[in-house]
């Protein structure tokens, strides 16, 4: 998987999926269990980077894209996931800056209003 940015991460640093690991250790212990049990099954991708060649820093627009594939809502949830990852990182030492803040959040398109068609009014008019 070729990642088109990756930032640089601090000395010693561990990576993605070691840091992810850490993170749910953390999580475990201060956050309800439903907001663990959460970020767990959204970050979970995460847990297959233990070979050590996916580093910090690397979350990028294009893993985020490859991650998601429904709607931006679900977009927005991802984002605030990684969003929050990220900022456990910096709080570690392991990043110098939260690579997800340079994300744009997506933008959420409401679905037109639909109205009703005659024969649905009159259905209704009838029912009430």
């Amino acid at each position: 998987m070729a990642l088109a940015h990756v930032a640089p991460r601090m000395e010693g640093a561990p990576s993605i999926g070691e840091a992810y690991g850490l993170y749910l250790s953390d999580l475990e212990l201060v956050a309800p269990t439903s907001t663990y049990r959460a970020k767990r099954s959204m970050l979970k991708p995460l847990a297959d980077c233990e070979d050590g060649l996916y580093q910090l820093g690397a979350i990028s627009r294009e893993m985020i894209r490859r991650r998601l594939g429904g709607t931006n809502a679900s977009a927005n949830v991802m984002r605030a996931h990684l969003s929050a990852f990220g900022g456990w990182c910096v709080d570690q030492g392991w990043l110098a800056q939260n690579p997800v803040r340079s994300i744009p959040v997506p933008k959420l398109h409401p679905l037109p209003h639909r109205w009703l068609r005659a024969e649905e009014l009159k259905r209704l008019w009838q029912a009430a």
